[in-house]
């Protein structure tokens, strides 16, 4: 059977002046040097500062997303304000695949959290050296 090829963009949100909660864990050092690393491998990376970003702006992008995706989106506030933690106490990542549906992190699935920094290792575990994510 024939491998496919789907083109990754990677897109982090988060605030450069704001210390992110400690759950779900977000290692800034961490997950830059992994974003780097999958950007050296062919990934498209987008970082987004949300410094200066309004609550209101934060919550509408979240929204924007969420809809959008087929993973992701309950960790990000309180039933009653979803997204309100979104890219600024919560750091958030956002995988593009060609055709598919976006994938937000970090997830809740489960029992079982997933945050960016294990999803980054899995996915760049999986890549190649040639910018593509390979399905078969």
């Amino acid at each position: 059977m024939e491998r496919m090829k789907s083109r990754v963009i990677l897109e982090l949100y988060h605030d450069s002046t704001v210390e992110p909660f400690e759950n779900p864990r977000f290692n800034t050092i961490e997950v830059m040097k992994m974003l780097k690393e999958a950007e050296i491998r062919g990934f498209i990376v987008k970082i987004v500062d949300t410094a200066g970003w309004s609550r209101e702006l934060l919550m509408e992008r979240y929204k924007q997303i969420v809809r959008r995706c087929r993973k992701g989106g309950g960790i990000f506030g309180p039933r009653n304000k979803r997204g309100w933690f979104f890219g600024r106490e919560v750091p958030a990542l956002i995988i593009l695949t060609e055709g598919g549906k976006p994938e937000l992190y970090p997830a809740q699935i489960g029992n079982s959290l997933i945050t960016i920094s294990e999803i980054l290792k899995k996915l760049l575990s999986k890549r190649g050296g040639d910018g593509h994510l390979h399905v078969h």
